[in-house]
C-alpha cells in the first residue's frame, strides 16, 4: 500500500473517504491558486521594466508629445520586419477564404456602431494605412474585389446604423490608398537594421504617422487619405 504525500490533507477534498462532501474544502487553495508568489513578482518585474522605458510624460501624452520622445524602433524589430510583411501578405492575400470571419466581424462591427449611436458617442472611423508593399500581395491573388467589398460594407453598415439612429453616419476615412507614407521604399534587404520613417513594421506604424492620421481624420488638413463618409456639419 502506497503511503500519503506528507502534503496530502483529506480536508482538502471535495469529497471525504466515507461520502461526506465538503463543501468549504475548495477555499483553502482559492487563495494560492488566484494569487501565487511567482505570478505577484512576474508582473512587479514588468511594471519596473515598463517605468524604466518610458520616455513620454503624460502631459506629452495628452499633448500627442513630440517626436523627439519616440523611441527609436529596436534591432530585432526592424530585422523581423519582413517576416513580419510576408505575414501580412499572407493574411491579405487570402481574403476570399476568409468571407465568413469577415462577416462575422461585420456583425460586430455594426453592433459597435448602434451602441454608440445609443449613447451618443462621438466615433471617427479609419481603415489602417497598410504599407503599399502589403497591398500589393492583395491585387497578386486576385482579391482587390474582396477587398473593395469590404470598405463597401463598412459604408454600408455606417449608414445603416445612422439612418435606424436617426442620426449622421459617423465619418470614415481611407488611409491604405497609395501615399508618400505607404509607399515608403523598404530598406530591406540592402539595409537590414535602418529603421523606416513612418513605420515601426508591417502592423504599427510609428508618431509621425500617428500624428498625421489625427490631422487629417479631424480637419486639420487634408493631404493623407481620402474621405469614404464626410464629417457632418
Amino acid at each position: 500500500q502506497k503511503k500519503a504525500s506528507p502534503v496530502f490533507d483529506e480536508t482538502r477534498l471535495a469529497v471525504t473517504a466515507e461520502g461526506v462532501a465538503q463543501p468549504l474544502g475548495r477555499f483553502r487553495d482559492l487563495g494560492p491558486t488566484l494569487l501565487s508568489i511567482d505570478a505577484t513578482h512576474a508582473s512587479l518585474r514588468t511594471l519596473k521594466r515598463s517605468r524604466a522605458h518610458t520616455e513620454v510624460p503624460w502631459q506629452d501624452i495628452l499633448r500627442r508629445g513630440s517626436d523627439h520622445n519616440e523611441l527609436r524602433p529596436p534591432e530585432y524589430y526592424v530585422r523581423a520586419y519582413p517576416h513580419a510583411l510576408q505575414q501580412v501578405r499572407r493574411n491579405l492575400g487570402s481574403l476570399r477564404s476568409q468571407q465568413p470571419v469577415i462577416a462575422r466581424q461585420l456583425v460586430w462591427f455594426r453592433a459597435f456602431l448602434d451602441l454608440a449611436h445609443q449613447h451618443k458617442v462621438s466615433v471617427h472611423l479609419y481603415i489602417h494605412p497598410y504599407h503599399a508593399s502589403a497591398l500589393e500581395r492583395i491585387d497578386e491573388t486576385n482579391n482587390t474585389p474582396y477587398f473593395a467589398a469590404w470598405k463597401t460594407a463598412l459604408i454600408d453598415a455606417n449608414r445603416a446604423a445612422a439612418t435606424d439612429a436617426h442620426r449622421p453616419p459617423f465619418p470614415l476615412r481611407d488611409f491604405s490608398d497609395p501615399s508618400p507614407i505607404t509607399t515608403e521604399p523598404l530598406p530591406w534587404p540592402d539595409r537590414p537594421t535602418t529603421p523606416m520613417t513612418y513605420y515601426f513594421e508591417s502592423s504599427h506604424f510609428r508618431k509621425k504617422t500617428g500624428d498625421r492620421i489625427l490631422d487629417n481624420l479631424f480637419g486639420r488638413t487634408d493631404e493623407f487619405g481620402v474621405w469614404l463618409e464626410k464629417p457632418a456639419h
